[in-house]
């Protein structure tokens, strides 16, 4: 075992001084670093399209290069746009633009074009809507009252007036859901895929409100049917002329619901467009819910012909 102890010693003694001659070397290496942009006036926004990195052959290290290659903060390029003006200008990369917090590391070349175009146009601020892509679905025995409402319908962007006058909405990242079971409040990240660069939304995420309910049902007995337009009372009338109703949806919307929310019409023109003496009456229920019933199913027009007087033999006085 003391043998053992010792080889596996000297096998972690050779890895680390292997590790140190090796990371004390100089390398090249081609890398993308960052593009990075600062002073640029709050007046001013890019309107063109600059790249987020830049391709580079760098020198230095291997510590420093494998550092670099995990941390892409340690090295940069860096356009000082404080006394940029309104309007198109070439920008040319070199070496002064190269910034690194390493000190043994340096720019050798640029890979392709240092030639950069930069279009800089008036900021301004837009209220666009938020296009929701949600897949949501109740659980079994549940179910979804309303619509999912997103508190903040609307969202202010930022950005150059070109670029932003062909925006029309902001679309939240994509959620899927198939087993909700309570009433919750979403917080979902908007997306600036499809958006162009320099954007800025002043907020990132926004708020759904999601309500989810046991499903039951309610029976509702004894509900008047109305006759509306231009009929004649007393000729013609529904039969029957009140009917029972059975909701289904949410428990804690049928439990506060009130037989007066619930109104069952049936418009007299109705009769003849379709050609019929039965309808199914409209429902309108002022509550959310999923689905209804009526007992009997339809309702019949009935006509009475209007009575004739009698007519009685009178004498001559």
């Amino acid at each position: 075992m003391k043998s053992l102890g010792l080889k596996i010693a000297a096998l972690l003694c050779a890895i680390s001084l292997w590790f140190f001659v090796v990371s004390a070397k100089t390398y090249r290496i081609e890398l993308e670093v960052p593009l990075r942009t600062t002073h640029l006036s709050a007046l001013l926004a890019i309107s063109s399209h600059l790249p987020r990195t830049i391709p580079i052959l760098i020198e230095g290290t291997g510590i420093d290069l494998i550092r670099l290659k995990h941390q892409d903060s340690l090295a940069w390029f860096e356009l000082d746009l404080g006394k940029a003006m309104l309007g198109t200008q070439q920008i040319t990369l070199d070496e002064s633009l190269f910034k690194t917090s390493l000190r043994d590391v340096k720019i050798v070349s640029i890979q392709g074009s240092s030639n950069l175009e930069l279009s800089l146009d008036t900021r301004i601020v837009r209220e666009v809507p938020v296009r929701l892509h949600a897949d949501l679905v109740p659980a079994k025995d549940y179910v979804m009252v309303g619509e999912p409402r997103l508190i903040q319908p609307t969202v202010l962007i930022s950005g150059a007036r070109n670029a932003l006058t062909r925006i029309y909405e902001i679309s939240t990242a994509s959620i899927s859901n198939h087993n909700l079971k309570n009433t919750d409040t979403i917080s979902i990240p908007l997306t600036q895929e499809g958006l162009p660069a320099d954007i800025d939304l002043k907020t990132q995420k926004v708020q759904l409100i999601v309500t989810v309910q046991k499903r039951t049902s309610r029976v509702f007995t004894n509900l008047p049917v109305q006759l509306v337009g231009p009929y004649q009372r007393g000729i013609h009338e529904l039969q029957p002329n009140h009917v029972t109703l059975e909701v289904r949806g949410g428990k804690d919307v049928l439990e506060q619901m009130d037989p007066k929310e619930i109104r069952l019409f049936i418009e007299f023109t109705r009769f003849q467009i379709e050609a019929t003496d039965s309808l199914v009456p409209t429902v309108d229920v002022a509550s959310p819910i999923e689905s209804w019933s009526m007992i009997p199913s339809t309702v019949r027009l009935v006509t009475q012909l209007p009575q004739r007087p009698v007519e009685t033999e009178g004498t001559t006085p």
